[in-house]
């Protein structure tokens, strides 16, 4: 009889755990303001410049007349600096200056970046800005997705996994759409255009709003 009991009570008690499953798999991605603008103003810049060197700069190195040999050597150090340094820099300043102002950081390497390619020499002013946006690179990948976790809206409702699959299907998105606004850069450069100073700028302005709106986060939270 207890051996009957015990085995009618185990198709019950899997059936409550199953239940708890589901309603756990029916938690649902938080879409609100505080989500949208952290996509607006840190996901659209990240992709942006994660696709400078690969959709931009072999582009824009052609495009000036310049040797085509250059290209493998802003691959090169886009690639040291971000592999190397970035992580290493993430860890540093993301321990003394937290995760926001560490975005804030970011998006100030991508701004910075861009205004180098207004220097000269040319070839200098490549190489510099490559490196550079390898940091953004390396250091704001990770940065960023921690931050992004950190927001309360996200955190404690959302795992790791379905944070990394919304994230990407964003900066797919708009990596799609990239090369067109680096090709009307290009074009604007030949005018000697202020397109690239523009983009700097709209970096910076990111950074500014991006901070802004974590002060306003963090009063309401408090």
């Amino acid at each position: 009889g207890k051996k009957f009991r015990k085995d009618a009570a185990g198709p019950a008690e899997r059936s409550d755990l199953g239940s708890g499953v589901k309603k756990e798999s029916k938690k649902r991605f938080p879409v609100n303001a505080e989500v949208f603008r952290y996509l607006l103003l840190v996901t659209v810049p990240l992709n942006l410049g994660l696709m400078f060197i690969v959709a931009f700069i072999p582009a824009y190195i052609q495009d000036r007349g310049l040797p085509i040999l250059l290209v493998s050597y802003a691959y090169l150090v886009n690639g040291l600096a971000g592999i190397y340094l970035g992580p290493v820099l993430a860890r540093y300043l993301t321990r003394k200056l937290g995760k926001n102002a560490g975005v804030g950081v970011m998006l100030g390497m991508g701004a910075v970046s861009l205004l180098l390619l207004s220097l000269r020499p040319e070839v200098a002013a490549i190489l510099m800005s490559t490196a550079v946006m390898g940091l953004f690179d390396g250091f704001g990948t990770p940065v960023s997705m921690d931050c992004f976790m950190s927001l309360p809206s996200v955190r404690g409702r959302v795992d790791v996994a379905s944070a990394l699959a919304v994230l990407g299907v964003a900066g797919s998105a708009i990596q799609m759409i990239s090369p067109m606004a680096y090709n009307f850069l290009i074009m604007d450069s030949r005018n000697e255009g202020s397109g690239m100073p523009l983009l700097g700028a709209g970096f910076l302005l990111f950074a500014l709003l991006f901070g802004v709106m974590s002060r306003k986060g963090a009063k309401k939270t408090a």
